[in-house]
C-alpha cells in the first residue's frame, strides 16, 4: 500500500531514476566481472610485457643525425611580404612563379634526395661503422647486418619461406646503354630502405631546410646526413649556374682561340718589322700596313672577349647560390630507438586491454549460450 504522506513523484523523475540505478548496477556488473576474470587480465599483461621485452632487447638499435641550413635570400622571396602573403590568404601559393630565375623550387628539395642517382651513389658511399670497427658501404652493410631477427622472422618469415621453396635466383648485372641505369635486385632493396632513412623538410614560413638521416650506426648516420648535405648544396648551384657555367665555357673558348690569333699577329708585325728596318719601297709599306690592320683587328677582338669573359665570371659569382649552416651535422651520442621504456608501458597497457577484452567476450558468449540453452528447455516444456 502507498503511503498517502509521501509526495507522488512525477513519471519522468522516476523514469530517471530507474535509468540510474541500472547503469549503477551494470557498472557494478562489469567491476565486478573485471575482478572474478582478474588472473586473466594477469597473465594478458605478462604475456604481452615478455613479448614488449624481446622486441625491445632484439629491435635495431637506431640513431639519427641532421643539419639545418638556410638558403640565400632569393628576389622571388622578398614578394612573400607584400603579395605572397595576400596570395597565401587566397590559397594561392606563388612559390614557383617567384623563384629566382633558373633555380630549384625548395618544395623540389625532398624529391632530389628521393631519386635513384641520389640513392645509388648514397648507397656506394664508403661508410665508418664504429660498433663494427669496419669501413662499408650501405649495399655491404644491410645484407649482411642491416636486419632485424623479430622482423626476419614474424613479418619477413612468408619471404624467407617463399625464398626457399623457390630457390635463390642467381643475379646476373648486365650494363645499361649509354644513361640509362639498372639496377640489381639488392640495389634495389637497399634503395627502398635508405629512401626510409634520409629525408629533407622545408619550412615553408622560415625557408630552412633540415636534413636528417637514422641509422643502426652514430658515426654512419653523421657521415649520411652530411653526404646528404653536401649533395643537395651542389645539386642546387650546379642547377642554377648551368647555363652561366656553359656561357662562361663558351666565351673562355672564344677567349682562349682569339688570343692565339691576336699573339700570331703581333709576331707578324714584330718580325716585319725585324727584316724590313729600313722601308724603302711602297710595296714594304703597303705590307706592314695590312700586318698592322690585322694586329689592331685582332687586339680589338681579343680586349671585347676579355671584358666580356670577365663579365661572365662575375655573374656566375653572382648567380653561385650561398648556404648558411644554421645547425651542422654532430655525431649523436645516443641512440633514438628503441624506446625500450614506451615499448614496455604500452605492452603492459595492450596486456590488460586485450585481458579486459577477453573476459567481455567470454562473458557474452556465455551469456548467449545460457539464453539458447534457456530456450531449448521452453521449447521442450512446451512441447
Amino acid at each position: 500500500m502507498n503511503n498517502p504522506n509521501l509526495p507522488m513523484m512525477p513519471p519522468q523523475q522516476v523514469d530517471e531514476r530507474q535509468h540510474i540505478e541500472e547503469d549503477e548496477i551494470d557498472l557494478v556488473e562489469v567491476m565486478k566481472s573485471v575482478w572474478e576474470g582478474r588472473k586473466y587480465i594477469i597473465r594478458s599483461v605478462i604475456g604481452c610485457i615478455v613479448v614488449g621485452l624481446i622486441i625491445a632487447l632484439t629491435s635495431t638499435k637506431e640513431y639519427e643525425a641532421g643539419a639545418t641550413l638556410m638558403p640565400e635570400s632569393q628576389e622571388g622571396m622578398k614578394l612573400g611580404g607584400g603579395l605572397g602573403g595576400l596570395a597565401s590568404l587566397a590559397g594561392i601559393n606563388l612559390g614557383g612563379m617567384t623563384g629566382a630565375s633558373g633555380s630549384i623550387s625548395p618544395e623540389l628539395y625532398p624529391e632530389v634526395v628521393k631519386s635513384v642517382p641520389f640513392q645509388l651513389e648514397l648507397s656506394k658511399l664508403p661508410l665508418r661503422f664504429e660498433t663494427l670497427d669496419a669501413e662499408m658501404s650501405a649495399l655491404e652493410y644491410f645484407p649482411e647486418y642491416g636486419g632485424s631477427v623479430v622482423k626476419d622472422y614474424t613479418i619477413g618469415l612468408p619471404g624467407k619461406i617463399l625464398g626457399a621453396i623457390r630457390g635463390e635466383k642467381e643475379e646476373v648485372q648486365l650494363k645499361a646503354k649509354g644513361n640509362l641505369i639498372r639496377l640489381t635486385l639488392e640495389e634495389k632493396k637497399v634503395i627502398k630502405n635508405m629512401k626510409e632513412r634520409v629525408s629533407v623538410n622545408v619550412d615553408q614560413k622560415s625557408g630552412l631546410i633540415t636534413v636528417s638521416a637514422k641509422m643502426p650506426d652514430p658515426v654512419a648516420v653523421a657521415q649520411i646526413a652530411q653526404f646528404t648535405l653536401d649533395y643537395l648544396q651542389r645539386h642546387i648551384t650546379d642547377y642554377k649556374i648551368r647555363k652561366h657555367k656553359n656561357n662562361l665555357d663558351f666565351v673562355q673558348e672564344r677567349y682562349d682561340e682569339q688570343k692565339k690569333v691576336f699573339e700570331n699577329a703581333q709576331k707578324e708585325v714584330a718580325r716585319f718589322n725585324d727584316s724590313h728596318r729600313n722601308l724603302v719601297t711602297n710595296l714594304a709599306r703597303t705590307e706592314l700596313q695590312n700586318l698592322e690592320s690585322k694586329y689592331n683587328i685582332a687586339f680589338e677582338v681579343f680586349k671585347g672577349l676579355a671584358s666580356q669573359l670577365e663579365q661572365s665570371k662575375i655573374k656566375l659569382k653572382e648567380e653561385t647560390p650561398v648556404f648558411e649552416i644554421i645547425e651542422p651535422v654532430r655525431v649523436p651520442l645516443s641512440r633514438t630507438s628503441p624506446k625500450r621504456g614506451l615499448i614496455m608501458v604500452v605492452s603492459a597497457f595492450l596486456g590488460g586491454i586485450l585481458g579486459i577484452g577477453f573476459i567481455f567476450v567470454k562473458n557474452l558468449v556465455n551469456n548467449i549460450k545460457e539464453q539458447w540453452n534457456a530456450s531449448e528447455d521452453c521449447e521442450s516444456g512446451d512441447g
